[in-house]
């Protein structure tokens, strides 16, 4: 049986980079009911607020990179295989030379890294099946 991949994040940076036959789905209003039915072999999380430009509260990042990733991670986590969550490499941009996943996270702080920091520490304790990339 061949499972299916999951892109939540259909017009972000990365979703253009999955290959054609991958299902691709706004991470707006999912359909949580219809995909907790499915099973996917990986649910590929793209999404995130990272508009810095935007004149808003600063907790918008926290609402969105934190808050409702934590919702589809606890809503899809049954439906896969694993999940594969992408943070970012913004994390270590105060950082000379190599950086490898257990260097200390060191960055210039933007609401937005700040967000990407939160819940990349809190995937990292509370889920075994999240693969966590820094592109």
């Amino acid at each position: 049986m061949v499972l299916n991949n999951l892109v939540i994040g259909n017009t972000s940076q990365l979703s253009y980079y999955f290959p054609d036959d991958y299902i691709k789905i706004s991470s707006r209003n999912i359909d949580f009911e219809y995909h907790k039915k499915q099973k996917y072999d990986r649910i590929f999380l793209c999404f995130a607020e990272q508009r810095t430009f935007i004149e808003t509260d600063n907790q918008i990042f926290d609402e969105i990179n934190f808050d409702y990733t934590i919702k589809v991670i606890e809503e899809l986590k049954d439906s896969c295989n694993r999940i594969i969550f992408y943070s970012t490499c913004e994390l270590w941009n105060n950082v000379d030379g190599f950086v490898n996943v257990d260097t200390p996270f060191n960055y210039n702080y933007s609401p937005y890294i700040e967000s990407k920091r939160k819940i990349t520490e809190y995937i990292k304790k509370n889920y075994e099946n999240v693969i966590i990339l820094y592109p």
